[in-house]
């Protein structure tokens, strides 16, 4: 939703400018909480278990780019946005699971 939010208003810097820090301030909301969930879940080792959060993220995101680079050279453009959907789309029953299964680490 945001890639094409971003590509309608591609010709309007300002607005590209706004949804660009929102999404970012967001992101980092969601990252935030993420890393809290982990670090909570891992009572005996919470240094380990933020170092491994760390390491995860910066991976995935890694690949992630790696991958959406790929596809942006070969002309897949749209996969990118099926991408983003798939896994959006597995991480909501993930979350909501997690929260149900362990509703006290809230």
């Amino acid at each position: 939703m945001v890639v094409l939010l971003l590509g309608f208003a591609i010709d309007l810097p300002a607005h590209v400018f706004v949804l660009l820090i929102f999404f970012g301030l967001l992101d980092s909301s969601i990252h935030a909480i993420s890393q809290f969930w982990m670090s909570s879940s891992v009572l005996e080792a919470q240094e380990f278990a933020n170092g491994s959060y760390l390491f995860i993220n910066n991976m995935n995101r890694a690949i992630g780019i790696f991958i959406g680079g790929i596809f942006l050279d070969s002309g897949l453009a749209i996969m990118i946005i099926i991408t983003s959907v798939v896994c959006f789309l597995v991480a909501c029953p993930m979350a909501v699971y997690r929260i149900r299964k362990f509703p006290h680490l809230r």
